[in-house]
């Protein structure tokens, strides 16, 4: 049976979501119920669940593309999760087994437990001095490893998805900066086509992390309290 949707009917998209573009899909009958069945279980609108599944089927393509290392100690991290969720009782009455702090607590010192075992031997070296008594900071893993934490952490509070507008621009600020001083070869050369599609690709790379970011705050609920440094 084909259905037909008066103009302007269907679910309005959630407030964030930025429509962009239009697109008219068919597709049979069995596979939109399947979309519909999905959409209603996450109460949100038939084309935010098609959104959705249609970025899902990107970042599985770029998972492929990561490498093994990261992509098995990620699978690793999932796996203790399960078993945390298995076999640690909640204390308290929250539903959600990160939201317990006895379960997470559980989880994160099995995670440090197994990245231990897994630490490769040896010594790392002292880091360069670069003035009287100055260490170089980046040289140390405690240093490192905060810097990242605070990062990922400021990301995740306040990553933002770039408009299309936004994104161009980027890419046109990012091609300026690296060409620098050199004779302005913009617009219509092929170096400069070259570099813009790299560009774009790593700004489209930042974009399927961003997106990441806000499915986790949007999830996790994190806030600005819960620093890295404490």
């Amino acid at each position: 049976m084909v259905r037909k949707r008066k103009p302007g009917g269907g679910r309005k998209p959630k407030l964030g979501t930025a429509m962009r573009s239009k697109l008219t899909v068919r597709m049979p009958d069995d596979l939109r119920d399947q979309l519909e069945a999905a959409a209603l279980k996450r109460d949100r609108g038939l084309s935010d669940e098609l959104h959705a599944r249609l970025r899902l089927s990107f970042d599985k393509e770029r998972e492929r593309k990561r490498d093994p290392a990261t992509r098995h100690l990620c699978n690793l991290v999932a796996v203790i999760a399960r078993q945390v969720q298995f076999m640690a009782k909640p204390k308290s009455t929250s539903k959600e087994w990160q939201q317990d702090p006895f379960t997470f607590r559980t989880f994160k010192i099995a995670v440090a437990k197994v990245l231990d075992t897994l630490e490769p031997p040896g010594k790392i070296p002292p880091p360069t001095i670069v003035a009287p008594g100055i260490p170089e900071p980046f040289e140390d893993p405690e240093t490192v490893a905060q810097f990242v934490a605070n990062k990922v952490l400021r990301n995740l509070l306040n990553a933002r998805l770039r408009t299309k507008e936004e994104r161009a621009a980027k890419v046109r600020d990012l091609v300026r900066f690296i060409e620098g001083d050199r004779e302005p070869s913009w617009p219509g050369s092929a170096e400069e086509a070259r570099l813009s599609d790299s560009i774009s690709e790593f700004i489209e790379t930042e974009e399927s992390i961003t997106y990441l970011l806000e499915q986790a705050r949007a999830y996790l609920k994190p806030t600005p309290k819960k620093r890295a440094d404490r």
